[in-house]
């Protein structure tokens, strides 16, 4: 380095002597002349110009030459001076390192001063100059040192050395001593600078490699930790493919006593296969590819643990390279997915269970998206809507299928876009329980269905619409159900109606003419089977009457034939009445027998001997049912649905068979009006005939009442089989109990309403049966001392019982009421009163029952919150069969026949008691009743 300072410096001198050199010899040269015409002349002048040019570019080029070597220079300097570390950190200054070199030599030179005071023949007197010349390089390096050089040159000329020894620049022992001093100070300088920088660097790798050892060291034991603390198995293979390290986790999978020399005995010892079973082969084995040099990641195995079980594993594997690049092993990493795979097993096979639920469910089911686009649907909803033969509806947009399928509400109006369900659940409403809705679809194929939709939205785990589920269950049939069962409800009751109900064409006195009772009896025929047609939905429906003497046939009533087939049917039977057809004539002996016995028949019009009898209207089969009193047939009803051969069900011969009980009361009870009537010249045979009549409302009660019991009994016993079935549900899985509910719910829902529908015409029955008491006057009190506060209060926990879901309140007084009373009776004039009260009010609105004691007597009295009643009704609510107008029932079964009022009027009045209503339109009603309190033995 020193040679090339030298080098450049003699370089750098010498270049601007040329350029002045070559500026001197431009000076001299001769311009030109201007207008001279002589060719050496301006061969000259061109001469002098290019070697002018020829300067400058000398000057420039030393210029640039001496601007590097300073550069280089200051370079030098920079990069071999520096600050000691041991100097504290706001000493460490450029500024203080050369003030330092300065004080140094400035010391130096006070000790050397001092020295030749002491010792004046001392013979080197620039030792100690030099010595810290050396110092300083060793501490700062070559600047501060050449700092202290020169700097130590001078001082020492002008302070130090005696006069005798001065320097002079005359005299060239001066000079050669002056330029050996800098030229020693200037080579221990760099000596010293560089030694001390080589130590540095030195020092500095050896720094360096002790950190990048302890570095590595820590590296390694971070990648010893991670290897060890990780849940994978780690497996570290050389190049010829045997293991040589494996983590905790490997080792626990392996087992104590698995090992492998290579990669066929690790391919026999852990049996590895694809996924599809089938062995690896050795050369295809992620290993294998590692060792080859290639990165395998994410490949899905099978092996054999250390239990002999059958395990799966994500592999990766990866080559090991030295620094030449050469590959020295391989490491693979593995991942057990045993349990994510059994999950995701286990959730296929859910999800396939869930498929099939899904399908096999009878309820359409739809799911959507969060904009209303439909997901998926289910068997029952393609059959529903008609998918196959409209596959583009299920792929359009809410907004173009809500107008493709009207929806509307119980009362045939439009829903609202807003309301439908599709709308409400992917707002977030829950459709279910009682706000499930009640809707009628207009099909793609224009068919009107009505469905009971429930459904809820679906969300995501941080809560957002992610979509919704709708469920609609077709009740269409369910709906006509109901609406046939209404309506047979309605005929039953009709017709109980007018078992007690007179003619409109009989007076009150029961004197009406033979005419007008047999005109009354023709009428009350022809409703009953009116409500028998519309009871059975069957075609048509005809009633002949049985005369029990003659036998001989008679047509009362038929329905279901237009007005010229109706005037001909007429026709043909008073035609068979004049030739006295008789019960049995052209029919099977063994069918008559039966009929006799009480039994139904379904007739085969096609086959012998009815194949011959005239079939004007093209019959293939009908029903007829005896119509009997006791074991005396007073009747045929006879039914038929018309066109091809109609299948009659169990259910439809056993209600033929109870119509046409009915049936024979009405002609029984005719039978007896025209009988009375013919006997109404004589007081006794009008009495004897209104006994028979009494006797006879008697015995149609107790006829009504034996196959009404016998239902009930039966629904008893289905509902024991009901519960059951519940508990052998209950010992079921809960998807087998979740498909067979669903199923047998409707039944229960039917068998409780049948429970009711028993329980209601039983009460009607009760009710006939204690009218004829009344009118026969057989209606015995049991009277006995009783409490009156105990018998509400009883009768209050009954109702209460009976409506868990109303608010039923009782204000009974202290103590007792003693009343001398039929406790059975009193207890149906309450409980009909609280009934009355509970099903003509509102369902939210409560009922209470008092009971005061006043002046001898004790009022009780129902309060109500219904619709009130008109004071011109109050009057008539007493009288058999009345019923206010305007007043409907709001809770409960339907309207009853009238005669509840009219038996606790009856009841009361034989009590010595008063009975009453206060009520005005829209302020509710109170109905009350008084007995007499009885007096204690000693007067009070």
């Amino acid at each position: 380095m020193a040679a090339e300072r030298d080098q450049s410096t003699t370089q750098g001198a010498a270049a601007p002597k040329d350029a002045q050199r070559g500026a001197r010899d431009a000076t001299r040269a001769p311009g030109p002349i201007q207008g001279s015409e002589d060719a050496p002349g301006a061969a000259r002048t061109e001469a002098a110009m290019d070697n002018g040019g020829a300067a400058a570019r000398l000057v420039d080029a030393a210029r640039a030459h001496t601007v590097a070597a300073w550069r280089a220079a200051v370079r030098w300097l920079r990069v071999n001076s520096w600050l000691p570390a041991w100097l504290p950190i706001r000493w460490r200054h450029w500024g203080v390192a050369y003030l330092a070199a300065a004080l140094s030599q400035a010391l130096a030179i006070t000790i050397i001063t001092l020295t030749n005071g002491l010792f004046p023949s001392l013979l080197f007197q620039g030792a100690l100059d030099i010595l810290v010349i050396v110092v300083v390089a060793l501490t700062f390096g070559a600047g501060p040192s050449l700092l202290t050089t020169l700097l130590g040159a001078a001082l020492l000329d002008f302070f130090a050395l005696p006069p005798h020894l001065a320097w002079s620049l005359s005299s060239p022992a001066y000079l050669m001593s002056l330029s050996l001093f800098v030229v020693i100070g200037y080579v221990a300088s760099v000596l010293a600078s560089q030694t001390e920088r080589a130590r540095s660097i030195a020092e500095a790798a050896r720094e360096r490699t002790e950190r990048l050892a302890f570095a590595l060291a820590d590296e390694r034991a971070r990648l010893e930790a991670v290897i060890e603390a990780s849940p994978d198995r780690v497996a570290i293979f050389d190049e010829q493919g045997r293991i040589v390290r494996l983590n905790a986790a490997a080792q626990l999978a392996a087992g104590p006593e698995r090992g492998a020399e290579g990669l066929p005995e690790y391919q026999q010892a852990y049996g590895l296969k694809r996924p599809s079973g089938e062995p690896w082969a050795v050369g295809e084995l992620p290993v294998a590819q590692a060792l080859r040099g290639e990165t395998v990641t994410d490949v899905e195995m099978l092996y054999r643990d250390s239990d002999e079980r059958e395990r799966t594993i994500l592999t990766s594997v990866a080559p090991i390279r030295d620094a030449t690049g050469q590959t020295r092993g391989a490491i693979a990493i593995t991942h057990d997915i045993t349990a994510l795979r059994e999950i995701q097993q286990a959730a296929v096979e859910r999800a396939s269970q869930l498929d099939s639920i899904i399908e096999s469910m009878a309820d359409a089911i739809f799911v959507y998206d969060a904009h209303g686009g439909i997901m998926r649907t289910n068997a029952a909803a393609r059959k529903l809507f008609g998918f196959d033969a409209q596959p583009r509806f299920a792929t359009m947009s809410l907004s173009e299928r809500l107008p493709l399928v009207e929806a509307r509400d119980d009362q045939g109006q439009t829903l609202p876009v807003e309301q439908s369900p599709q709308s409400r659940i992917l707002r977030g409403e829950t459709l279910a329980g009682d706000t499930a809705m009640d809707c009628l679809l207009r099909l793609l194929d224009g068919r009107d269905v009505a469905v009971n939709i429930t459904g809820a939205p679906v969300r995501s785990a941080d809560g957002k619409m992610r979509g919704g589920i709708l469920i609609l269950r077709d009740v269409t049939e369910q709906r006509r159900l109901q609406a046939r069962t209404r309506e047979a409800l309605d005929a039953v009751l009709a017709m109980a109606q007018a078992l007690v109900e007179l003619p409109p064409d009989i007076r009150s006195d029961g004197q009406g003419s033979q005419d007008e009772m047999a005109r009354g009896g023709l009428e009350v025929a022809q409703r009953i089977a009116r409500l028998t047609c519309r009871v059975l939905g069957c075609a048509r429906v005809g009633i002949l009457a049985v005369d029990p003497e003659t036998e001989r046939l008679r047509a009362i009533a038929v329905v279901g034939l237009t007005p010229e087939q109706e005037r001909q049917w007429w026709v043909r039977q008073r035609e068979s009445e004049r030739r006295g057809v008789r019960l049995g004539d052209g029919s099977d002996p063994r069918d008559l027998f039966r009929l006799l016995s009480g039994e139904a028949l379904v007739i085969d019009m096609t086959q012998p001997p009815y194949a011959y009898l005239p079939n004007p209207y093209g019959i293939s089969t009908s029903l007829a049912a005896p119509m009997l009193i006791g074991s005396q047939i007073v009747g045929i009803l006879s039914l038929d649905y018309g066109g091809p051969p109609h299948s009659f069900t169990a259910d439809e011969i056993k209600l033929a068979g109870g119509v046409a009980q009915l049936g024979a009361v009405v002609l029984e009870r005719d039978r007896l009006l025209r009988e009375r009537a013919e006997a109404q010249a004589s007081l006794l045979a009008a009495q004897e005939a209104n006994q028979r009549m009494d006797e006879f409302l008697s015995v149609a009660g107790h006829e009504l009442k034996t196959p009404i019991t016998t239902a009930r009994v039966n629904l008893q016993l289905i509902e024991r089989r009901m519960r059951r079935l519940n508990g052998e549900l209950a010992r079921l899985d809960e998807s087998a109990s979740a498909q067979i509910t669903p199923i047998i719910e409707p039944f229960r829902e039917l068998i409780q309403r049948a429970d009711s529908a028993t329980r209601r015409q039983s009460r009607l029955v009760e009710d006939l049966l204690d009218v004829s008491r009344l009118q026969s006057g057989q209606l015995d009190l049991q009277i006995e001392t009783c409490d009156l506060v105990a018998l509400v209060r009883d009768c209050v926990e009954d109702q209460r019982l009976t409506w868990p879901e109303r608010l039923i309140s009782a204000t009974l007084p202290e103590g007792t009421a003693p009343v001398a009373a039929d406790p059975d009776r009193i207890t149906q004039v309450i409980a009909n009163f609280l009934t009355n009260a509970l099903k003509y009010s509102p369902g939210d609105a409560p009922v209470s029952v008092t009971l005061t004691r006043e002046d001898g007597t004790a009022r009780v009295s129902v309060t109500d919150h219904g619709p009130g009643i008109a004071e011109a009704a109050q009057a008539h609510l007493w009288d058999r069969f009345y019923r206010a107008p305007g007043v409907e029932v709001r809770n409960g079964s339907g309207v009853g026949l009238g005669l509840g009022l009219y038996i606790c009027h009856e009841i009361i009045e034989r009590h010595g008691g008063e009975i009453g209503v206060e009520s005005q339109p829209g302020d509710g009603s109170v109905f009350w009743f008084t007995l007499p309190l009885k007096r204690a033995a000693d007067g009070r």
